[in-house]
């Protein structure tokens, strides 16, 4: 794969003068978790210039520990960066006590987005499995915000992001399709200048019954 891993999810225990430089949000709305995220980039190893676009991409509470968990997608010119996903928890007073560092610093300079037709990328990633897609209704679900919809067997969906290849951003198109036979759902990230596949995903878990059972699964 030529797609270089950028994103370490090693946890960072904070320190305590570093959880003191965050907001102290008893309520934890997405605007608070924005605020104590921008607030303080250097956490991050980033700088305040690189967080100016972001959404919160999942927040929810762990009744078993009391930990609020949220995820926090960077943006550049309105498209996602791939994989480039940092995590925040707090505990039951709004106070962050670690999070997960997935953020890039920007260059001075990002590219502009260009890229084949969304048809002929499409195409292309029907051939890499054997999944005729001209017929299926192709959806575009770019943005910063996640997309929340159900997934239609019937549908190919496709994403504008930017990801970092060998050390720069490159614009890519993620497409999201389920296989002719119905068995599997793949999620394939094309570099959208020359339909290069980049990585691929089968979001479906493949389980042996016997295998299920022993485990009581």
């Amino acid at each position: 794969m030529y797609m270089k891993r950028f994103l370490i999810s090693s946890i960072v225990t904070l320190s305590g003068s570093l959880m003191g430089l965050f907001a102290q949000e008893a309520s934890l709305s997405k605007d608070a978790v924005l605020r104590a995220v921008r607030t303080n980039p250097a956490a991050f190893g980033v700088r305040a210039s690189d967080l100016n676009q972001l959404a919160v991409q999942d927040l929810y509470f762990s009744r078993h520990n009391g930990i609020t968990h949220a995820y926090v997608q960077q943006g550049v010119n309105g498209k996602k960066i791939y994989q480039a996903i940092s995590g925040v928890h707090f505990d039951r007073n709004g106070k962050p006590v670690y999070l997960t560092k997935g953020f890039l610093s920007l260059p001075e300079q990002i590219p502009a987005f260009t890229a084949l037709p969304a048809a002929v990328l499409v195409q292309k990633a029907g051939l890499l499995h054997e999944t005729d897609l001209a017929a299926r209704k192709v959806q575009d679900i770019s943005g910063l915000e996640p997309y929340r919809g159900e997934y239609n067997p019937e549908t190919v969906y496709t994403e504008q992001v930017f990801a970092q290849v060998h050390g720069k951003l490159q614009p890519s198109m993620r497409i999201i399709f389920q296989s002719a036979d119905g068995t599997d759902w793949w999620n394939l990230l094309m570099d959208a200048t020359t339909g290069q596949l980049l990585e691929e995903h089968n979001w479906t878990l493949h389980c042996a019954p016997a295998a299920a059972a022993a485990a009581g699964g």
